[in-house]
Order: C-alpha cells, then sequence, then structure tokens
C-alpha cells in the first residue's frame, strides 16, 4: 500500500547479455540466491555503489578546465615517476602540496612496510 502523496514509478529495461559476460551475469544470479536479492534488486545495489564512487566523475579536475581555461595545470599523481618539466609549471603553493602529500603517502607506505616486515610478509629489502 502506497502512502498518500507519493507517486510509484516503475522503469523497464531490456539488458543484452553474450559472450563472457553470460559467466558474469550467472555469477550474479547466484550471488542474488545466496542473498535472498532479487536479480534486479541486485543489479540496482551495483549501480548504486558505481554511481556512488564514479558519479561526480575524476575528483582531481573535470575534463571541461582543459578547454575553458587553457592556464590550467594537471596536478601530478603519486603514482607516476616526477616529471621535473611538471613541477617547474606548478606554482608554490601546488609545488608545496605536491610535497606533502608525496611525504604522507612515503610515510604511510613506510608503516605497511613495517607491519609487513613484523609480520614476516615482506620479503625486499628496505629502499629508502
Amino acid at each position: 500500500m502506497m502512502k498518500e502523496g507519493k507517486i510509484r514509478y516503475s522503469y523497464t529495461r531490456m539488458l543484452y547479455v553474450s559472450g563472457e559476460d553470460i559467466q558474469i551475469m550467472d555469477k550474479a544470479i547466484e550471488l542474488a540466491r545466496t542473498e535472498g536479492l532479487s536479480l534486479n534488486k541486485l543489479i540496482i545495489k551495483a549501480l548504486e555503489e558505481y554511481i556512488k564512487r564514479h558519479g561526480q566523475g575524476n575528483p582531481s579536475f573535470p575534463l571541461d578546465k582543459w578547454v575553458e581555461n587553457i592556464e590550467f595545470k594537471a596536478f601530478p599523481t603519486l603514482g607516476d615517476k616526477p616529471n621535473p618539466r611538471l613541477l617547474n609549471t606548478l606554482d608554490n603553493d601546488m609545488l608545496e602540496e605536491y610535497a606533502q602529500n608525496a611525504w604522507l603517502h612515503l610515510e604511510a607506505a613506510k608503516t605497511e612496510i613495517a607491519t609487513r616486515r613484523a609480520k614476516g610478509t615482506w620479503d625486499r629489502p628496505y629502499w629508502w
């Protein structure tokens, strides 16, 4: 029974699954049964999680910044090796933020390595 003033909508779409995606769908059906969910509910939950993670796009910078502002500089990622030419383009505030974040990442990695060494799961020499 619906609450007064609330309109309920339903939405129907067809999903085409073929090739190796059939195995994914079979696993999803099995998982839904195991968790006591309908396949529809499992798909909706998966979509909610995906939208929550990716709904805002790339958090570093929207792509339209490249078009709107020719002065826009992409902030270097810590997953890339340092590029002195790119670092040279950063203003002092951005360079300081980059250095602070790099230091925080290094300290976090050193802590994790120390934890793994204590557990005996780190089999590599220290590199710093």
